[in-house]
């Protein structure tokens, strides 16, 4: 409890911090801090793109002491030489997360390369210091395709990226993994290199599906130096389907008991009641009758 309380009361001191009281910013020793301020994007599969930067503060000494900066102010910027486009802004929250998320037809400033290059900045305030890092990507799209032909299913990617005319230029090289979604986790069950914008495989995996048999697969880029996060997902019935032991009605294992049994125990009963009534009766017969005297 005395944790809890000690870690409600330094976030309080943060967020106060963070509005500018120069008066309580000299009671917050940042050097007792270390600060991790995190920035990724990922390609989504609606095609809208996501940044996000997660601000935290840990205890240098109390490495379990972490502490979200609340209510931060992160700017996203879209720059170019001296370019600077201002893409969002965006407050942090409880949990230090700042999220912003841009539609698919969204336009960014791009270099010769058609690399694009985001920046997330936090500007200094009297208690911490400025932040500051920047994303350099190219725009990847990938086409997420799954057939079966004659019992052998294929699993299939395309991956190209746009040029500043608009046209396709297939991906030359990247790292691509595939998953299907578990209970708890996605399960991998590929991983290899795309190659002249494609990757294909046949999937024989036998993994249980709902209870069509449908499967949520993902392909997935992860932590790319050329296209940072990009993911799709597509459903398709590939999985097995567990069929559930049906129990057979009026059986000894179900619910319900054979009929027969229903039939025994109700003449058992009865017969056990009817010898009850029988002999109560009979006792209150003897009881009320009167003894004749002798003669």
């Amino acid at each position: 409890m005395k944790i809890n309380q000690l870690k409600l009361f330094i976030s309080a001191i943060i967020l106060i911090i963070i509005s500018t009281d120069k008066s309580l910013a000299q009671g917050f020793n940042a050097d007792n801090y270390k600060i991790f301020y995190n920035f990724k994007t990922v390609k989504q599969i609606d095609n809208k793109r996501l940044f996000e930067v997660s601000f935290v503060t840990q205890n240098a000494e109390d490495k379990l002491d972490e502490m979200p900066v609340f209510k931060a102010e992160i700017k996203f910027l879209n720059v170019l030489d001296e370019q600077e486009v201002l893409l969002g802004s965006v407050l942090t929250s409880k949990e230090g997360k700042a999220q912003l998320i841009l539609p698919e037809n969204q336009t960014y400033l791009k270099d010769s390369d058609g690399r694009i290059t985001v920046r997330a900045k936090f500007e200094a305030t009297d208690a911490l210091e400025e932040q500051l890092e920047e994303i350099s990507f190219k725009d990847l799209t990938l086409e997420f395709g799954i057939t079966e032909i004659d019992s052998v299913r294929t699993i299939s990617v395309n991956a190209y990226t746009l040029d500043n005319n608009g046209e396709s230029i297939p991906v030359e090289a990247a790292d691509i993994a595939f998953y299907v979604q578990g209970m708890l986790s996605k399960l991998k069950i590929e991983e290899g290199a795309i190659e002249q914008g494609v990757y294909e495989f046949e999937y024989v995996n036998q993994i249980p599906g709902d209870d069509k048999g449908n499967l949520t697969f993902y392909a997935m880029i992860e932590e790319s130096d050329d296209f940072a996060n990009v993911i799709q997902m597509k459903k398709a019935k590939f999985g097995t389907i567990i069929e559930k032991n049906k129990m057979d009605k009026n059986a000894l294992w179900a619910d319900a008991a054979p009929i027969w049994m229903y039939i025994v125990l109700s003449i058992l009963l009865i017969g056990v009641y009817s010898n009850f009534a029988y002999s109560i009766v009979n006792l209150f017969k003897i009881r009320n009758e009167k003894v004749e005297p002798e003669s």
